[in-house]
């Protein structure tokens, strides 16, 4: 299997095909498939197909691929009008970026020469690897240079999954990171001039976008996510996991010495528990936004940060976002693209959060880097079989 770097096609054409946003999560398969084009989308078709986390911890990789493959075939036969062509995202250990100087390419020279002009920023072999990328603009430290994003992944993780996708029938188009997924589903809502992150908290996987007036300025993406909270529960509680995820979204946080008092007189002991088990992980949480903004402030002192928008499934976790506003003095708010469609009421409430960044991938279209000023460039793309 040979996976081409998106940069690297021949732009013969254009593909107008709109495709199937399919984000391959840890706790479930988030599946989008969008009408229209922006700022006006329709959801012409959906799936939250979850996994059974607790006996997955068990499974080979190969054995959770048979599963996942199965899942995504079965929605496919009872939704036969969707495409067969997909974009996936990437997150996670397998995926690099970061943000180079280099001196200033144009785009069509860039797309020959970045192999050259990154490797010496990767700490991995640049063999192995595939790279996308997004220039920044000019470089404050030096006007003749300019500041590129890249993110490299490694060969044979988009080749497992784009065998996933194979599996199901799907030809995968796009392979994007998730960061860049976010940022897409973030342009549908954003305001032009102000500094937001992104915060998407899945299963196993924390997302950090940074986007300044417009533009991705920093990606981070934490080994951690929603099922570290329920082990923390399943632990100090002495339940098992399945009872550990639905006492964590029955009582989420308690935020204030208020409502820890209250929740002690009224004699809640079991909420006051839940809240008190995912401290630990909470408090982590909140660690690694504070250190992620303190790096961008230690670089742009100036910058004031209009509020954090939270996605994922764990944003449904209850006060969450509270608890994060009060610990960062900054205006938090669920990050929920999909409620501004038309066709957003056919998809319960509590799961729309958890599709933002499926919404992002369901965005792209087959061969749309060509298009003049996108911002965001994919990390690679897979021909068809």
């Amino acid at each position: 299997m040979r996976i081409t770097a998106i940069e690297t096609i021949s732009a013969l054409f254009k593909g107008p095909a709109n495709t199937v946003g399919v984000d391959v999560g840890s706790y479930a398969l988030k599946v989008i498939y969008l009408a229209g084009a922006a700022p006006k989308y329709t959801i012409a078709g959906w799936g939250y197909l979850p996994l059974e986390i607790e006996t997955s911890f068990e499974q080979s990789q190969a054995e959770l691929k048979g599963i996942y493959a199965s899942k995504l075939s079965m929605f496919l036969n009872q939704n036969r009008a969707l495409p067969k062509e997909a974009t996936t995202g990437i997150d996670g250990p397998s995926l690099i970026v970061r943000t180079i100087s280099i001196p200033r390419l144009a785009y069509q020279e860039l797309t020959k020469t970045i192999g050259f002009e990154a490797e010496p920023f990767l700490p991995v072999n640049i063999n192995d690897c595939e790279i996308g990328f997004h220039i920044v603009g000019p470089s404050k430290d030096d006007p003749k240079k300019m500041d590129v994003l890249i993110a490299a992944v490694k060969k044979d993780y988009i080749e497992s999954k784009i065998a996933l996708l194979n599996d199901a029938s799907l030809r995968t188009v796009v392979a994007d990171a998730n960061a860049f997924a976010l940022y897409n589903a973030y342009e549908t809502v954003s305001n032009p001039s102000e500094i937001v992150v992104i915060l998407n908290v899945g299963a196993s996987v924390t997302n950090m976008v940074l986007v300044d007036n417009m533009t991705v300025k920093m990606v981070r993406d934490l080994a951690y996510g929603g099922i570290e909270f329920t082990k923390n529960i399943q632990r100090q509680m002495t339940v098992d996991f399945n009872g550990a995820e639905n006492l964590k979204m029955a009582h989420g946080i308690l935020v204030s010495g208020d409502d820890k008092e209250r929740t002690l007189a009224d004699d809640k002991k079991e909420a006051l528990g839940v809240s008190m088990a995912l401290n630990n992980s909470t408090k982590m949480l909140v660690g690694d936004i504070h250190r992620f903004l303190e790096f961008y402030l230690g670089q742009n002192p100036d910058a004031v940060f209009s509020r954090i928008l939270l996605s994922g499934g764990t944003a449904g976790l209850p006060n969450l976002a509270a608890y994060v506003a009060k610990e960062t003095n900054i205006p938090t708010e669920i990050f929920n693209p999909i409620a501004r469609c038309e066709g957003a009421n056919l998809i319960p409430e509590k799961f729309q959060p958890s599709l933002a960044t499926a919404f992002g991938l369901a965005m792209r279209r087959e061969k749309d880097h060509l298009a003049t000023g996108k911002k965001v460039a994919a990390v690679a793309a897979k021909k068809s079989k």
